[in-house]
Parts: structure tokens; sequence; C-alpha cells
């Protein structure tokens, strides 16, 4: 898996939860995503943003975030498998389509 090590500081950049693009202002501490501001220097969305930018923490760092591939088993269970495994049956099931 690729990794991306970001220093500590102030990113600008735009939130991508949604086609609006709104410009925001990405606090990094120790590494980890902290806080996620409306940049009020973007041209178009001039600090306002929706929820969604504000859930991005939570999409990256939240307790039940599944990291995983899981396969269903019959009785409803899931059960980890390998990326790899879980590539082939996936693209086994796009061929027979």
């Amino acid at each position: 898996m690729l990794e991306t090590i970001v220093k500590d500081g102030v990113i600008l950049t735009m939130c991508r939860q949604c086609d609006s693009h709104c410009g925001i202002e990405v606090t990094i501490q120790s590494g980890r995503l902290h806080r996620i501001l409306g940049d009020k220097s973007h041209p178009l969305s001039r600090g306002r943003v929706c929820p969604k930018a504000f859930a991005a923490i939570d999409l990256v760092y939240h307790k039940d975030r599944i990291r995983r591939p899981l396969k269903r088993r019959k009785n409803g269970s899931f059960t980890e498998i390998p990326h790899e495994e879980a590539m082939g049956e996936i693209s086994d099931k796009l061929f027979s389509i």
C-alpha cells in the first residue's frame, strides 16, 4: 500500500467529498490530520465548506473504518482475506458479467 509522508503544518488544498471542490486548509500534527477549515482565500468557496469536508477526518481515522478486504461467508459473517484473493475474485466476477 502506498503511504504518503506529510510534514506537520497547514496545507491549502481542495475538498474532494463532492463536485464543489471547496478550498480547505488542512492542519497536520504529528503526521496526522488534525483540523479542516475553509480556505478564505479560495476564489469560489471563500472559506465556506459543507459538513462533508469536516467529516473527512472521520473517514480516515474512524475506529470502524474497513481497512482490509473482507469476504462475506454463507452465515453472513465476514472474514479477512488477502488483497490478491479479493482482486482475483472481483475480476473473475466482472469477467463473467
